[in-house]
């Protein structure tokens, strides 16, 4: 059991780099902004969703950002 738990993690591992990988470091400038691009509109994408959900709920900085 804890051979194949190793191999799978082996294989998760390196199927997604993290932060500190030699992946990130010789990836092209250009290429990273498309993912930093796409990152950010799937966010902003998914967040305007969420808020289209929330239509009747109560607005938490209505008094901070709101006219008063």
């Amino acid at each position: 059991m804890r051979k194949k738990l190793r191999t799978w993690l082996a294989g998760v591992r390196s199927a997604f780099p993290t932060a500190f990988s030699p992946y990130w470091r010789v990836l092209p400038l250009g290429r990273m902004k498309m993912f930093l691009a796409g990152y950010f509109f799937v966010g902003a994408a998914g967040g305007f969703a969420f808020d289209l959900l929330q239509l009747n709920a109560s607005r938490v900085g209505g008094g901070f950002f709101g006219p008063s």
